[in-house]
């Protein structure tokens, strides 16, 4: 029987969610000696992708954190956000 179409996402999910992290932090980090140079548009346009990936990455994390939760042994999940 084929994974459903979620289970699939999530295992994405799970693998994929550092990146975007990175990739946000390291164009934050780059941001300022580029604006010490003058270039102020390019910094503007960065710190707008570094927010876009920065959303992406904590989503993505959220959905494979909310999945290993549902996976568990011993019924853990169900969305009521309690610890197990």
């Amino acid at each position: 029987m084929p994974a459903s179409p979620l289970a699939s996402l999530a295992r994405l999910a799970a693998r994929s969610w550092r990146l975007p992290l990175i990739v946000a932090s390291v164009l934050f980090a780059v941001s300022g000696p580029i604006h010490s140079l003058g270039r102020f548009d390019t910094v503007f346009y960065a710190s707008l992708v570094g927010v876009a990936l920065g959303g992406i990455g904590v989503g993505l994390g959220y959905l494979a954190l909310h999945a290993d939760r549902a996976g568990a042994p011993g019924g853990a999940g169900g969305g009521d956000g309690e610890p197990t």
